[in-house]
């Protein structure tokens, strides 16, 4: 055998380490992300998960939270400044997500259900607006937000295909 073909034999074999070396950076590359994606979304399901099991355990709080959004007029002063705090902490929660979105980081059927969520949270309760009478500077965040919600037509859709908002 001469150098020649020694030497070509060698770019081969080179070459295909390279391809090689490439290809496991690029699967490696990719659990990464997935494992980004997962503790991203767990960071930022452990908001409203913390909130939900303070309602949950704190006694009269659910009661409190549901008085506030259907009969918000029944509120005393107490209570509708803990009932402004619990949803200032789902407002702040949802703006966390909202960031997130546009970085990429959320995918946006969950973001629209997270909108839709709201939308009927602040704008189809009767406590809703008067909660952002309250605190006017989440106003513009909310309605911004929840021009992203599901149009009516994605709503009818889901159900037939939720694979392709979810």
């Amino acid at each position: 055998m001469n150098w020649d073909a020694v030497g070509a034999m060698g770019e081969v074999v080179g070459a295909a380490a390279v391809v090689l070396t490439l290809g496991y950076l690029a699967l490696q590359m990719r659990q990464s992300a997935r494992a980004q994606n997962v503790e991203t979304y767990e960071r930022m399901m452990s908001g409203y998960n913390q909130l939900n099991v303070a309602r949950a355990s704190v006694p009269g709080l659910a009661f409190l939270a549901r008085k506030g959004m259907l009969y918000p007029e029944q509120l005393g002063d107490e209570e509708t400044a803990q009932f402004d705090a619990l949803v200032t902490g789902y407002v702040v929660n949802y703006l966390k997500i909202y960031k997130m979105y546009r970085q990429g980081a959320v995918e946006e059927g969950f973001f629209k259900s997270i909108a839709t969520e709201a939308a009927s949270i602040f704008f189809d309760s009767p406590g809703g607006p008067v909660f952002l009478e309250r605190q006017p500077n989440w106003s513009v965040f909310l309605q911004m937000l929840c021009s992203y919600r599901f149009t009516e037509e994605e709503m009818a859709n889901i159900t037939a295909q939720p694979e392709k908002y979810f």
